[in-house]
């Protein structure tokens, strides 16, 4: 990822002291969470969450905050609330089809949280890992337009675009914390794969990327409305779940509240299919502190 292309694609203005290459967005949450967290910090995720980012920042040993997800982004009410009790390191979030619940943030809800984190001078984490993969509408606006600089953190991969597995990420940070994760990087693996650094970039520069991601889309959306399209027929009744307009996930959950966010083992098992089913569930606060 270059300065160029962010400047294109998220319309924000990037330097290139500002971007790190890393092997795989998971590595980049390792590196942030060693950067910030210290045994017991608070730290606020998203519920349901992403169970890379738990297990990565688990490891640190923070207290979690989980703030519950709404149809367009977290709840306000909570976030606002936790925000008067507690200094946390940072705000996690997936803002664009979150996973595992699909659920993009809506603009409105963007600015309200944006409002919330410049008034508690609180640090948010955007990782953008499933921003390109868009079915229906516009791209929303980036955190990073929405709050300074400084007090964003934008991460993203290659697997979605260009290749699954290849495991190369990158990291757009102020550059006094792309400086600490640098550090904390070569005491993990020295540098990034370099020949695999040369190939994207090779690969980069012979395609059209804006016809790739197009191809990429209409492959996701078709697959998308065949899963929608099963689960219309096949779901229970008291069954809810996400209609992603874009991304990798749609989270069900039971109408009634009984039932936490999960993946579709019900599908599964409906279709006579014997896949391996991962299931995600709502992330409480006891789960998420113990791992």
């Amino acid at each position: 990822m270059d300065c160029g292309t962010l400047r294109k694609r998220l319309h924000i203005s990037v330097d290139p002291d500002e971007i790190l290459i890393t092997n795989g967005s998971q590595q980049t949450l390792d590196l942030l969470a060693r950067i910030f967290i210290d045994e017991g910090d608070p730290i606020l995720i998203e519920t349901p969450g992403y169970l890379g980012a738990i297990q990565a920042f688990s490891q640190y040993m923070p207290v979690f905050h989980a703030i519950p997800l709404e149809q367009d982004g977290p709840d306000i009410s909570c976030l606002c609330q936790v925000l008067e009790k507690t200094d946390p390191k940072f705000l996690y979030t997936i803002p664009n089809s979150q996973n595992p619940s699909g659920i993009t943030y809506s603009t409105e809800r963007r600015r309200e949280i944006s409002s919330l984190l410049k008034e508690h001078d609180t640090l948010l984490l955007e990782d953008d890992a499933y921003g390109e993969i868009r079915f229906s509408g516009a791209r929303r606006p980036s955190f990073r337009n929405l709050l300074a600089g400084d007090q964003t953190i934008l991460l993203g991969s290659f697997s979605k675009i260009v290749a699954p597995g290849f495991r190369l990420g990158w990291l757009c940070a102020p550059g006094e914390i792309i400086d600490k994760a640098i550090t904390a990087k070569q005491a993990s693996d020295l540098h990034t794969n370099i020949f695999a650094q040369h190939v994207l970039a090779r690969y980069l520069e012979r395609i059209d990327m804006d016809s790739r991601i197009s191809s990429i889309n209409r492959a996701y959306a078709e697959k998308c409305s065949l899963m929608l399209e099963c689960m219309d027929r096949l779901f229970p009744e008291g069954i809810g779940y996400t209609r992603p307009d874009g991304g990798c996930s749609s989270g069900s959950h039971s109408l009634k509240g009984s039932l936490p966010w999960n993946s579709g083992g019900v599908l599964w098992r409906r279709m006579g299919l014997s896949f391996p089913e991962l299931h995600f569930t709502r992330t409480e606060e006891e789960t998420a502190a113990s791992g």
